[in-house]
């Protein structure tokens, strides 16, 4: 789900439809995640992307590597798997339940894991 989100990042970061990211391109990236971002942090980060080629202009490929180390992919990546884990808890039986917690389980399951696997997550954009 990440992943499928880094080419449309891509695509609206290249202003000028090249297929590839340029300094300045790069700098209104960069000023989104902070508005006081230097020329000297866009060198470092044109540097970090570089893998081959010019050394002025990002491809998608080396971006689309670039993101998924970098530190946005892993706090998305970590928001995801916890939104998972949120969602097998409502399928696990009731610990030491009484009775009716257990006839209540029972009878909404099958409701709960039908909702769960087939209602497409509202919660987060991307």
């Amino acid at each position: 789900r990440i992943l499928s989100q880094v080419r449309h990042v891509f695509d609206k970061i290249d202003a000028d439809k090249s297929n590839t990211i340029d300094a300045e391109e790069l700098k209104t990236l960069l000023a989104m995640l902070d508005p006081h971002v230097t020329d000297e942090e866009v060198a470092t980060a044109l540097d970090a992307m570089y893998q081959h080629g010019s050394r002025e202009e990002i491809t998608f490929e080396e971006f689309s590597a670039w993101y998924r180390k970098s530190i946005v992919y892993e706090r998305q990546k970590k928001l995801i798997e916890e939104d998972m884990e949120g969602v097998w808890e409502n399928l696990y039986p009731p610990k030491d339940g009484s009775f009716h917690e257990w006839v209540w389980y029972i009878v909404v399951l099958p409701l709960v894991a039908v909702m769960t696997f087939t209602i497409p997550d509202v919660q987060r954009p991307g």
